[in-house]
């Protein structure tokens, strides 16, 4: 299969359908990412932004980046399901 036809079937693929779907996932796991933010601020007594920029907590941010990533990947994995 050449690169021209792999190109070719993609573009064909791409409807109004799945481009809504790819922007409601988006929004989901960026309102996922703030209601974990809220929680953590909540739950753990924070103010993350204090933890991560003026203090410098790198435990903290990776932490936080870590759980980004996990919901990145749940996310991704809804959609090509």
């Amino acid at each position: 299969m050449s690169l021209m036809t792999i190109a070719h079937h993609s573009s064909v693929d791409l409807n109004w359908q799945s481009l809504l779907s790819t922007i409601v996932y988006a929004v989901l796991g960026v309102v996922l990412l703030m209601v974990f933010a809220l929680l953590v601020n909540r739950i753990f007594r924070l103010d993350l932004r204090r933890e991560l920029i003026e203090d410098q907590n790198i435990g903290l941010g990776l932490a936080f980046a870590g759980t980004a990533m996990a919901i990145a990947i749940i996310i991704a994995a809804t959609i090509l399901s």
